[in-house]
C-alpha cells in the first residue's frame, strides 16, 4: 500500500460563516460606500478599496470575521496563539476584471470572505517553490500541480498564509464580484526562549 505523506504542505482552510441576511445586507451596503482604485495602478485589474482598515468601522463585523477564523484556526491547525486584523479591505471584480498573482507582506495569514455573487467565481492558488522538472500526469492533483483554484462560493471564507501567492479569478459573469479581504498577524506574547516575541494589540 502506497502511503503519501504530504510533507510542510501549506494550509489553506475554508468553512461557511453563516452570516445573517442583516449582516449579509449590511456588509453589501457598506462596501458600495467607499471609493475604489484598480489594483496596481491597471485598468484591466479588479478594484480596491482606497480604504485599508474597513473592519475598523464596523467592530461587529470584525468581531464576527475574527472569532470565526480563530475557530477555525483552533479546529484543524489547533494553534492557540490569538490573532489580530492589521488590515481589511474590499475588492469588486466586474465582468472581465481580475488581479496578478501577489502575496501579502506583514503579514502572516489572510483571508478572504465572498457574498452575493454569481456562480462560478474563482480564487487562484500558485506554487512558488516549483520542480525544476516537468514532466507529464494523467490528470492534475494537490501533488503535482502549481496552481490550484477554489469556487468563491457565496458565505466561504478563505484563510490561507499570506506568502502563498494567489489572485483573483476573471469575473466571467455579469454581477460584480463582492469579497472582503483580511491580513492577519499574532498577538500578545508568543514563542519560545530566544525566538519568544510579545507583539501588543493594535488600536
Amino acid at each position: 500500500m502506497i502511503n503519501i505523506i504530504p510533507l510542510f504542505p501549506k494550509t489553506v482552510l475554508t468553512d461557511r460563516v453563516n452570516l445573517p441576511v442583516n449582516k449579509v445586507n449590511e456588509l453589501q451596503t457598506y462596501s458600495n460606500s467607499f471609493d475604489y482604485v484598480h489594483c496596481n495602478n491597471n485598468p484591466k485589474a479588479c478594484l480596491q478599496s482606497k480604504e485599508l482598515h474597513v473592519l475598523n468601522k464596523k467592530l461587529n463585523l470584525k468581531k464576527i470575521f475574527l472569532q470565526k477564523i480563530e475557530t477555525m484556526l483552533a479546529a484543524t491547525t489547533e494553534q492557540q496563539t490569538s490573532m489580530q486584523i492589521t488590515t481589511s479591505w474590499f475588492i469588486k471584480a466586474r465582468t472581465n476584471e481580475e488581479s496578478n498573482y501577489h502575496t501579502h507582506a506583514n503579514s502572516m495569514l489572510s483571508a478572504v470572505y465572498y457574498w452575493n455573487n454569481e456562480d462560478n467565481n474563482k480564487i487562484y492558488f500558485e506554487n512558488h517553490n516549483k520542480s525544476a522538472w516537468l514532466v507529464e500526469h494523467n490528470k492534475p492533483n494537490i501533488y503535482n500541480t502549481t496552481e490550484w483554484w477554489l469556487e468563491a462560493e457565496n458565505d466561504l471564507l478563505v484563510i490561507f498564509p499570506s506568502e502563498l501567492s494567489h489572485k483573483v479569478g476573471i469575473n466571467q459573469g455579469t454581477q460584480i464580484r463582492n469579497c472582503l479581504a483580511i491580513n492577519l498577524i499574532p498577538v500578545g506574547k508568543f514563542g519560545l526562549n530566544d525566538s519568544s516575541l510579545e507583539i501588543p494589540k493594535l488600536k
